[in-house]
């Protein structure tokens, strides 16, 4: 009961903040580029603080998202195909439906990350009820 109050109430942050926060490494063009277009192909969060933010189907295809912090990131539909998302922290992040094909997920931290239906690594698909890691 827990876990889907926290699920619940992430989902409805996540729909009204639309702030994100520039990280020790990712370029201010970036950010703002994402922020404001949802397309931000082979650029460069890495360490960005985009925790509750609503990107739904942003292009993020090779993007640089290392050690990024998505919490609660509403991702449904995202492209982030060939992304660098090595020790990336998506807890309770809404990644239904997106692309992760040849993404690097290397030390990610997906506990509690809905994986309904997203395209994993390896290009097989998540079943219904992924939630923390993919089953196939």
């Amino acid at each position: 009961m827990r876990t889907k109050a926290i699920v619940v109430w992430s989902f409805v942050i996540g729909l009204t903040l639309q702030g994100v926060e520039a990280g020790y490494g990712s370029n201010p063009g970036d950010m703002e580029r994402v922020q404001r277009t949802k397309t931000c192909r082979k650029c460069d969060l890495s360490g960005a603080n985009l925790s509750f933010a609503s990107l739904r189907g942003a292009d993020l295809s090779g993007a640089d998202l290392h050690d990024a912090y998505l919490n609660g990131a509403f991702l449904i539909g995202a492209n982030l195909s060939g992304a660098n998302l090595s020790g990336a922290v998506f807890g309770s992040a809404y990644l239904s439906g997106a692309n992760l094909l040849g993404a690097n997920l290397s030390g990610a931290n997906l506990s509690e990350a809905i994986l309904d239906g997203a395209t994993w690594t390896d290009g097989s698909r998540c079943h219904s009820g992924s939630i923390g890691k993919c089953m196939k």
